[in-house]
């Protein structure tokens, strides 16, 4: 599951995180394609500086198209 996705996913209720002793993992409900059915989950391990890291990637992505943004209205 691409983590950006998280809450929408988690808004459907088809995702749930859970601590196993000191990790953290999502499950994400899966379903049997042909008949609805539901299977077994996908467990996907979560760790909390990779979710950090990308935070911040993206909140300096963000800055930089704010910086565009501002210059192109400047512009009228």
């Amino acid at each position: 599951m691409e983590l950006t996705n998280y809450s929408t996913i988690k808004d459907t209720g088809q995702v749930a995180v859970a601590k196993l002793n000191d990790a953290y993992v999502l499950s994400i409900k899966q379903f049997d394609p042909a008949t609805g059915q539901p299977t077994a989950p996908q467990v996907q391990a979560v760790d909390i500086k990779q979710v950090e890291g990308q935070i911040a990637t993206l909140q300096v992505q963000i800055n930089n198209l704010n910086v565009l943004l501002a210059d192109l209205k400047a512009l009228g």
